[in-house]
């Protein structure tokens, strides 16, 4: 292939082997001369050829690579893992729909066949967590160490633009690597949900925790801003050019972008960017606690926000009176949000981040060596002291495995211990309960509460203002009667709350199985004969009671002169969303949950 550009003399191989001498034009009258090769520095680049490449068996080496590669290889495997069998448990659920599909029809059966195989998934999954921390420190730091030592050959003219590039790539599986580790911190640990337990944990707001977070963004600030420089650049327009890979990489500084290795260069910063900001915004448990709080029921949804009970009409008039074509936006921004927001896509972005990493050392690799001599290439082949030493450190990690295992152990058999012990001290109806007890209240409600807000009906604009403003309902256990052209509208509508109604009455059943026996809960149910006590009798049965009974919804003969009785729709859909909206209280400002 010809070498063309505007240093392509500097390109070609006008050297003398093995002697240590290089072919220079005299650019006025073309007359070649020659230099010793440990002369040349970017002063000559364009009418000088660069020397011949030496091996750096520290940085490209096979062992070197290996390392890096497995390292990030062994993180990604184990984030799936973690992620697959820790994140289905009672305790750790999700507002994502992606994520809740995905732990249902994957991670579920996954943990159930651990269950099988007397293994407890809990368990390995903290394992898993302490090796994925372990790999991410390491990682970090080397990643930060590497292109630290890599700038700095860069500006002193000494690290060629091949293994400037190997620098680059070793970089990148390092932040592939802190970037799984990064999901799992926050997936599994380090909630900032009203209703998660963790996030009122004291133990996240004490001093040394947060110094330790503030440590982490700040290195990986640190790794960003190095690692982006080196993408910026291998964007030199001419680096593939043959021959070009044996110059020194600083002769490139300054010099245009453009073509693919600028376009290359974008879609690496961009991938970079992306990832890392998410992930570093998600290190901040100041700033995911005030998008939690005061940014994501704006413009995403609002589960986890709280309301005022005694008023749940409240909450859903600004639903009801939305612009329709506003609303279908917000629905199709909230799928969008969905996706790049669940765990599915961005461990699906992390395996191509990690599969690009791959493509890019190995034709760097591939390029590199077509531009080296023999016994060079063989001597960066070779393993030698520089190359095993990283490969033995490898074994640092997973000896931790072992006192990872031992801790997490003795920990869960204390656990069993402890309640094998409460349940002797119980009488026994008491240990009847305990061992039959439901879900805990706190994953039930989580899990169940986003389906039945998302389906229930969008009640008309002027039947949702007369509710609001005109109806009075002084007896919950009793028919008011609407009048006027509203009564057919209502009509309408109830027979389609009706549905809903009855499509979701075992969401709630199974709420209120769950949630019963926490405080509060129980006061919401209406006290009262006739519908009430229908409708407790409903919710807090197993079964459905007088299916198809009640009014149904209003009467009303549409032209302004019928009378219309909400009946048992309104009513129900009254203490049904009092009930949910007590539970979203309790658990946003208590952290109360069953069990």
């Amino acid at each position: 292939m010809p070498i063309v550009g505007e240093h392509a003399f500097s390109r070609a191989k006008n050297y003398a082997y093995p002697e240590a001498l290089i072919d220079c034009v005299n650019q006025g009258d073309n007359v070649t001369y020659n230099i010793d090769a440990n002369d040349f520095d970017c002063s000559y680049f364009g009418f000088c050829s660069c020397p011949r490449m030496t091996a750096e068996p520290d940085i490209a080496g096979r062992g070197v690579i290996f390392a890096f590669v497995f390292t990030a290889f062994v993180t990604l495997l184990t984030t799936i893992f973690c992620l697959v069998i820790g994140r289905t448990n009672e305790e750790r659920q999700t507002m994502n729909p992606l994520d809740r599909f995905f732990r249902k029809h994957v991670s579920a059966p996954a943990r159930n066949l651990m269950h099988r195989l007397h293994m407890n998934p809990d368990l390995q999954a903290l394992v898993a967590y302490d090796l994925v921390n372990t790999l991410s420190d390491l990682q970090l730091v080397t990643g930060m160490a590497i292109l630290v030592a890599g700038m700095k050959q860069l500006f002193e003219g000494t690290i060629s633009t091949y293994h400037f590039m190997i620098v680059t790539d070793l970089a990148w599986f390092c932040s592939n690597t802190h970037l799984f580790s990064l999901l799992v911190i926050t997936s599994m640990r380090d909630s900032v949900k009203r209703t998660h337990p963790e996030r009122y944990n004291e133990q996240n707001m004490v001093l040394p925790r947060r110094m330790a977070r503030a440590l982490r963004i700040f290195f990986m600030a640190t790794t960003v801003v190095l690692l982006l420089y080196a993408l910026y650049v291998g964007g030199y327009a001419e680096i593939y050019e043959p021959g070009q890979f044996r110059c020194p990489m600083k002769c490139s500084l300054g010099l245009p972008k453009g073509g693919d290795p600028a376009n290359l260069m974008i879609v690496n910063m961009v991938m970079m960017g992306y990832f890392y900001g998410v992930r570093i915004f998600m290190s901040s448990r100041t700033g995911r606690i005030f998008w939690m709080d005061h940014v994501r029921s704006r413009l995403i949804d609002n589960q986890t926000q709280q309301f005022n009970i005694l008023q749940p009409e409240a909450v859903f008039v600004a639903r009801w009176t939305e612009n329709t074509a506003w609303r279908w936006c917000k629905a199709a921004f909230r799928g969008v949000w969905y996706f790049f927001a669940s765990e599915v896509e961005t461990i699906v972005g992390l395996m191509a981040y990690f599969s690009f990493g791959i493509q890019a050392v190995v034709d760097d690799r591939r390029i590199g060596h077509s531009e080296m001599e023999q016994d060079e290439k063989d001597e960066e082949n070779s393993l030698m002291f520089s190359q095993l030493v990283p490969i033995f450190l490898l074994i640092i990690p997973f000896m931790g495995l072992f006192e990872s295992y031992a801790r997490h152990s003795v920990a869960d058999r204390e656990r069993r211990s402890k309640e094998l012990d409460e349940l002797d001290h119980d009488g026994p109806q008491r240990r009847a309960h305990r061992l039959a007890r439901p879900p805990s209240c706190n994953s039930v409600a989580t899990a169940v509460l986003p389906r039945i807000t998302d389906a229930a009906p969008t009640l008309p604009v002027d039947v949702a203002n007369y509710l609001a403003l005109s109806a009075s309902v002084t007896d919950p256990c009793s028919d008011p009667t609407i009048t006027g052209s509203i009564g057919s509208a209502y009509s309408t509508y109830a027979k389609s709350f009706t549905s809903w109604k009855d499509a979701h009455m075992s969401d709630f059943r199974a709420v209120w199985q769950a949630c019963s026996d926490v405080q509060g809960v129980a006061t919401v149910l209406p006290l009262g004969t006739g519908q009430c006590s229908s409708l407790v009798a409903e919710i807090t049965s197993a079964g459905p009671v007088n299916p198809g009974g009640g009014s149904g919804g209003g009467l009303g003969n549409g032209n302004g002169n019928g009378g219309g009785r909400p009946g048992r729709g309104r009513l129900v859909l009254l203490w049904l969303l009092r009930l949910w909206l007590a539970l979203l209280l309790l658990l946003s400002t208590k952290g109360q949950m069953w069990g």
